[in-house]
């Protein structure tokens, strides 16, 4: 989905595709589509997304894989993560690291 001002608003599967699926059919396109987003470094999606993507990939990841996946999935994608504080999300009054915890 393109908003205004053309950032590029990215849904979980975009990122499930390209870690897990390389023999999906749609893979090609869509890591030319996550390559083009880097490049113009427009992308950005939510803290949801992110965290339902830690959650998909904890039965796959051990502890020290998900926490770096995690903290270095803006850097790696060249997303921007909404809400920006989302590391510590003092408005639910949970910390990312106890959520963390759960899902691993």
């Amino acid at each position: 989905m393109v908003t205004e001002k053309g950032t590029v608003f990215l849904d979980t599967n975009i990122f499930i595709i390209d870690l897990r699926y390389q023999r999906d059919p749609h893979y090609r396109i869509n890591r030319a589509f996550l390559e083009k987003v880097r490049a113009d470094r427009n992308g950005k999606t939510s803290i949801i997304s992110l965290l339902e993507l830690c959650g998909i990939l904890s039965f796959n990841l051990n502890r020290r894989q998900l926490d770096n996946l995690f903290h270095y999935f803006p850097m790696r994608y060249f997303v921007n993560i909404f809400p920006q504080d989302y590391l510590t999300l003092a408005s639910l009054h949970l910390g990312m690291r106890q959520l963390l915890e759960m899902i691993s």
